[in-house]
């Protein structure tokens, strides 16, 4: 029985194959009219008859016959030779395809698939142009979605074709990825549209890359700066209020003229709203990258740190932060006088090749902290896509930390980032518990010797102690633990870093000049008040708190970071507790 049903399959197979042949036969037979008159219409085009050209071009905008149109579709892709030699003499053509709608069925789609594909090929030109086209189409219109924000599956649909037209069309033209980020770029939906629209193109967005990995870090960096824009609108007042502060909303004010009412409760209802609105806005984009870190870096949990603080880390000052921190990493000793990171056991870090990519991506993230959330004013809540990566990658809060350290010692940069990289890792090492404890110490012990060479700078052994040259009481009674620590000056808490010199043996980051006039100059030794540095006479101005805010800042940092961690640190074997805790 089974041996008879062979036969029969293989005939039905067979009969398929030749009803399929001739299927197809027939469609190519039924289309030669339209390729005729397709062929005929553009070259009267070229010679200036453009009526039949005009009509067809027609046609492709109503899309009034589904039928047709397939046809049209279909008997264009075999005239594409015609159209990729004379593009500006039929311009209106392409345009006219450029506005296809994408929700049709998929018989449509299909064919108009094929002509894209061919025409792109055909003329590298045209490939620009339709990745706009294509990408736009990826972003929701308000028909797409319900009064609940749900997505209606024929949206779904058109974007799955989308990205299937736009993957074959880079295959084809593998120049486009070079252009394909600006036409991200470009299309990326403005803030004041709804959440929905904001993190499902954040998400497709991301879907492209799987596709075009070389923009990974590009588009990641965008995300981010888009959701940059959102965090700052959301302004926390000091009473703990939060509003939404927009500059475009504050100049259409400038301009109403209609007459002042008493909407107090109107517009404090209408102020939640808008910061509901806006946080749940950049809540949506923020989950969006979250769960693509989370899928990238998971796999790559164990990425060695040292790929990272190898070229993470900008500029001389946090050289020596990056030693530190490889010798906790590594178990062996760092000096401060190198900033080639040793692999584990003192090797090479090569054999790592395929991590490469995801040390691409940490190190991009950590781009966007230095260059876009490091200095933006009141960024509150975009810098947790990097905390977040931290726990998914060991080595990128090394990193992180040696940068903010790096940024604190560097004195090209304005004093108002210094502070908020302090404030950045203060935040870091003290609230996230997946931090371990000798980077903790690691941090504390960089802000303690940072804040004891900015004492050096004032103590002059002839005049006055160092607490008495910035102003504080000089009571024997009574001094900052700050002072304590500095004075103590153990070598390390692990003993193997070396005491930093004051005159910039730190790496190259060296300490800040500050201006000795803003210093507190008073005669004599002793007394209720300072002794003067750098001046005997009494004329001199009085010193001014702002003059030491990066100080206080670093002093500031280094006891919110105790408060969490003390605990934690005191209880390390090696931690010299006496020398930090002694009061």
């Amino acid at each position: 029985m089974s041996l008879s049903s062979r036969p029969a399959s293989s005939s039905s197979r067979q009969a398929g194959d030749s009803s399929s042949s001739s299927s197809s036969q027939d469609r190519q037979d039924g289309l030669l009219p339209v390729v005729k008159f397709l062929q005929s219409a553009l070259a009267m085009k070229a010679k200036g008859d453009g009526h039949h050209y005009q009509h067809l071009v027609a046609q492709l905008l109503t899309r009034d016959d589904p039928e047709t149109l397939w046809r049209l579709y279909l008997g264009l892709s075999q005239c594409v030779t015609i159209i990729s030699q004379q593009p500006d003499e039929f311009k209106e053509l392409v345009d006219a395809l450029f506005r296809f709608d994408w929700r049709g069925s998929d018989k449509i789609v299909q064919s108009f698939s094929g002509l894209l594909q061919h025409l792109v090929s055909a003329n590298s030109t045209c490939m620009v142009p339709a990745m706009h086209m294509l990408v736009r189409n990826l972003v929701l219109t308000p028909r797409d979605l319900d009064c609940e924000g749900n997505v209606d599956p024929a949206a779904l649909t058109r974007q799955h074709n989308v990205h299937a037209a736009l993957q074959a069309s880079l295959t084809l033209v593998p120049s486009g990825r070079s252009k394909l980020f600006g036409v991200l770029k470009q299309n990326y939906p403005h803030r004041r549209l709804r959440a929905e629209v904001l993190s499902d193109y954040a998400l497709h967005a991301l879907r492209v890359v799987q596709y075009a990995p070389l923009i990974e870090e590009s588009v990641l960096r965008l995300i981010i700066e888009k959701g940059l824009e959102i965090d700052v609108e959301i302004k926390i007042m000091d009473t703990g209020e939060a509003v939404v502060d927009d500059e475009d909303d504050e100049c259409d004010a400038l301009f109403t003229m209609d007459d002042v009412v008493d909407g107090t409760a109107d517009n404090k209802k209408q102020s939640t709203d808008e910061v509901d609105e806006m946080a749940d806005k950049l809540d949506g984009v923020m989950l969006v990258v979250f769960n693509y870190l989370d899928q990238r870096l998971t796999a790559n949990a164990s990425l060695p740190p040292e790929t990272i603080l190898e070229t993470s880390v900008a500029g001389d000052g946090g050289c020596e932060a990056v030693a530190a921190a490889q010798a906790v990493l590594q178990g062996d000793e760092a000096g401060s006088d190198s900033c080639t990171p040793k692999g584990r056991g003192g090797g090479s870090t090569g054999g790592m090749q395929g991590m490469e990519p995801v040390a691409r991506l940490l190190k991009s993230l950590l781009v966007v902290f230095e260059e876009n959330i490091l200095p933006t004013h009141r960024s509150k809540f975009v810098q947790f896509v990097l905390f977040f990566a931290s726990g998914r990658a060991r080595g990128l809060g090394y990193a992180l930390v040696s940068k903010l350290v790096g940024v604190l010692k560097d004195e090209s940069r304005p004093k108002l980032t210094r502070q908020s990289s302090v404030a950045y890792l203060a935040s870091f090492v003290a609230r996230a518990s997946f931090v371990d404890p000798s980077l903790v110490s690691t941090a504390v012990q960089s802000l303690l010797d940072w804040a004891g060479q900015y004492l050096d700078q004032y103590a002059d052994a002839s005049i006055a102690t160092p607490v008495q040259a910035l102003g504080t009481p000089s009571s024997k009674g009574f001094e900052t633990p700050v002072a304590t620590r500095v004075r103590a000056r153990p070598q390390s808490w692990h003993g193997n870093h070396p005491r930093r010199s004051a005159n910039g043996g730190d790496g190259g980051g060296g300490m800040i000049d500050a201006p000795m006039s803003a210093v507190a100059s008073r005669s004599g030794v002793g007394g209720s008040g300072g002794v003067g540095v750098g001046s005997k006479s009494s004329s001199s101005s009085k010193s001014r708190p702002a003059d030491h805010m990066l100080f206080y800042s670093v002093c500031q940092a280094t006891f919110y970071v105790m408060c969490f961690r003390g605990d934690e640190l005191a209880a390390m074997e090696g931690f010299d507790s006496q020398a930090l805790l002694k009061r």
